[in-house]
């Protein structure tokens, strides 16, 4: 099976999976081998990437319960910044008041 889709202006997602459901692990493996950023509200992502010696890029949002407007909002003020880090950092922490780049 196949899904493309687009979310938003910021991101387009084209997926193969044969099952509806991956876990994490399978998420993990799928985004090293193709080279992927793995966006995420997960915090077993930033436990997995502490031990891992191999791992994806990660963004890992903690912006809490937003309205749509709101997240899209924050979206366009920060997008840019997150993309950008993204070249020299693998885990970035995304919080209503502030990136961290780790």
């Amino acid at each position: 099976v196949r899904a493309t889709t687009r979310v938003a202006p910021y991101i387009s997602m084209n997926l193969s999976y044969t099952h509806a459901e991956m876990s994490d692990e399978d998420i993990w493996n799928y985004a090293i081998e193709r080279k992927l950023v793995i966006l995420t509200k997960d915090a077993d992502f930033y436990d997995r990437f502490l031990i891992s010696e191999q791992s994806p890029k990660i963004v890992h949002f903690q912006l809490g319960n937003m309205t749509l407007r709101a997240l899209s909002d924050y979206f366009d003020e920060n997008w840019n910044k997150i993309v950008e880090n993204l070249a020299e950092h693998k885990f970035i922490i995304v919080k209503i008041d502030k990136i961290i780049l780790i």
